[in-house]
């Protein structure tokens, strides 16, 4: 096996210093450059399935007035639609001249993605569209999103209140392409009451070593068939989750200069625990379901998932659910995850200042504190954490991921910049779980993969 194992490098592309993990690591200045012809700072006009655009100022907007109506197109993770709906009923009470429609575009992320890729083709554009933290940038090099700073500065938005890892993680090439929204990051979820029976301390484990050793205290108590913990399948964002364990480890997907390094000691050593927690260790199990509802209906003693579903978790569990950070292994690790809102390209100016005008709004300081209470999202506002303070001292659950937000970092671009990444990594995931297959024999197959996606997707369009 090689040391690492390369994405193509026939673009030549060198990565500045002046580049941060937030942004693709693989593209450099002259990538952007390419990329951003067809993406430029002004509004938008062009209906072309590019989204191309005239490069023009923020001034241009200046004599703009909004459309009088917009849609806007939700998932409602979490289920959230109700918080989605009274949000949505908040600003046409202080916008009286602009509704707003609210579509459900899909069940997940990937089905409003496809269902926008659809549209590109005709005339049923959005005007707020919600993408995950793997989605948006596949259309930002398709060019079919806007960037929203002229936007920004006519709607006189501050950004220095929006916590920086949440507003950074759409920030490229200098310009933003979107804005946070329903924004997570994954947490340790455990039942009290199995954890009191078991005589566990009153807390997660600090690290993975130490819930090893709790496991079969755990298992004692529950019935025949029963898992201690479940892991998640691909399509319910395992990648997402494992990059947790993978960093916990000392690995990674992809390192700085966009090698992919699943070929390493620490890469090959975090898959092969996992696997091992379900064939060797024999506590952990992979759910056919939802790890959420396993572990709220008893069937489950813990489990890593979404902040986003700890206010359906609090609701639904007949016990007394504990959050906590999630457990380190030589390092800690934790990435953010959710969506957040996009403006299409194609659309008139009209309309994408009144979706700027929408977005700004539920993203105050007041409107992401309410989304936050009622679904389990994080606030995106540095400002909206005083608003919080009651609901923090009544579950103080919630505040677990504000105080672990401090120490997140951005994800690995293998996962969220190469098209597909997530699904690839979580396929792999799969194997090496359900399949009992050797992380040093699934991974090579999951970097050529990957090195595929990026050769067809991305290295045409940078050139």
């Amino acid at each position: 096996m090689s040391d690492r194992l390369l994405l193509p490098s026939r673009t030549g592309l060198a990565v500045p210093s002046s580049l941060n993990r937030r942004r693709f690591l693989g593209l450099g200045a002259a990538g952007a450059a390419a990329v951003a012809l067809s993406a430029c700072s002004g509004p938008s006009t062009s209906s072309d399935d590019a989204g191309t655009t005239d490069e023009t100022s923020a001034d241009d907007f200046a004599g703009v007035s909004p459309a009088s109506e917009i849609t806007f197109w939700s998932v409602h993770p979490g289920n959230s639609r109700e918080a989605d709906e009274e949000l949505i009923r908040r600003f046409e009470e202080a916008n009286p001249d602009i509704s707003v429609t609210l579509v459900t575009a899909g069940a997940n992320y990937e089905e409003v993605a496809q269902r926008f890729q659809t549209a590109l083709q005709g005339d049923e554009r959005p005007d707020v569209l919600m993408l995950s933290d793997v989605w948006w940038f596949k259309y930002f090099l398709n060019g079919t999103i806007t960037p929203l700073d002229a936007l920004l500065e006519a709607e006189g938005v501050e950004l220095e209140d929006y916590h920086d890892t949440l507003i950074g993680d759409y920030t490229y090439d200098g310009r933003q392409w979107g804005m946070p929204y329903a924004r997570s990051t994954p947490l340790f979820y455990y039942n009290k009451e199995h954890w009191a029976a078991a005589g566990l301390p009153d807390r997660g484990p600090e690290t993975w070593d130490e819930f090893d050793e709790w496991a079969p205290a755990l298992q004692a108590n529950l019935d025949s068939g029963q898992s201690v913990f479940h892991h998640v399948k691909g399509a319910s964002y395992v990648a997402w989750i494992f990059q947790s364990i993978i960093w916990a480890h000392g690995g990674r997907y992809s390192d700085d200069e966009f090698n992919i390094t699943l070929d390493s000691a620490e890469a090959i050593g975090a898959g092969d625990y996992v696997r091992a927690q379900v064939h060797d260790l024999g506590y952990a199990g992979v759910t056919p379901d939802d790890n959420i509802i396993d572990l709220s209906s008893g069937g489950i003693s813990a489990t890593i998932g979404s902040t986003g579903s700890l206010s359906g978790l609090l609701e639904s569990a007949s016990f007394e659910v504990g959050a906590s950070f999630l457990p380190a292994k030589d390092e800690f690790g934790c990435p953010t995850g959710g969506a957040g809102l996009s403006i299409p390209s194609g659309i008139t100016p009209e309309r994408q200042l009144a979706a700027m005008r929408f977005i700004k709004f539920v993203t105050e300081p007041e409107n992401t504190a309410y989304y936050s209470q009622s679904v389990g999202y994080m606030p995106v506002r540095k400002s909206a954490v005083s608003l919080m303070e009651e609901a923090y001292n009544r579950e103080p659950q919630r505040r677990v991921a504000l105080e672990q937000l401090e120490l997140t970092s951005p994800q690995d671009a293998a996962r969220v910049y190469i098209p597909d990444g997530d699904q690839i990594l979580g396929r792999g995931l799969e194997r090496i779980m359900l399949q009992n297959e050797a992380a040093a024999d699934v991974w090579p197959v999951v970097a050529d993969e990957l090195a595929t996606s990026y050769e067809e997707n991305v290295e045409p369009v940078i050139g």
